[in-house]
């Protein structure tokens, strides 16, 4: 996918290795506001751990099996979209997200996560989307509800959140 523009000082490309040092950065900034919502600040404590995922980040990309978009403000990264578990006999995928604390409420998210559906859609063929949201997290739901995604069930204590089982809320987007 080539770099979308939302306009002048906004854009949404593929993250690599050349951004692993401002990627650590936004995570850091943020660190106390996600690390309750989503499981990368627990996993990425360094730049050396930075630049490991960004490394893995560029091979998923290769091999069509993740995708890690960067969403930029005035050449700093202020969040993420990822679509992965793709399954490509399926045709489905995994979408996730994250987006700075004081970049909340002025719609980035929502015109970025229009961008990748789309992408994963029209681009990649794909005729699901999922998307969890812990069950706590009514941003990440309203988000997800903006985006046309339809609650289909409540998944108990699915996955580890930093220590503890929240339950998830799981969405679901048909092409």
């Amino acid at each position: 996918m080539t770099p979308l523009a939302l306009d002048e000082t906004r854009m949404l490309r593929l993250l690599g290795p050349q951004d692993a040092e401002a990627w650590f950065a936004a995570l850091e900034a943020n660190r106390d506001f996600l690390t309750p919502l989503i499981p990368t600040p627990a996993r990425i404590r360094t730049l050396d751990d930075a630049h490991a995922a960004m490394r893995r980040a560029e091979a998923d990309h290769q091999s069509g099996s993740a995708f890690r978009f960067g969403l930029w403000e005035s050449d700093r990264l202020r969040g993420e979209v990822l679509l992965f578990g793709l399954r490509p006999d399926d045709r489905c995928a995994e979408l996730g997200y994250w987006l700075a604390e004081d970049a909340q409420g002025q719609g980035l998210m929502h015109w970025a996560g229009q961008a990748v559906v789309a992408h994963a859609f029209d681009g990649l063929g794909l005729n699901r989307l999922e998307l969890r949201a812990a069950s706590e997290n009514a941003r990440s739901q309203a988000l997800a509800e903006k985006l046309g995604f339809t609650l289909e069930g409540t998944l108990r204590q699915a996955h580890r959140l930093n220590g503890r089982f929240p339950d998830y809320r799981l969405y679901g987007l048909l092409a």
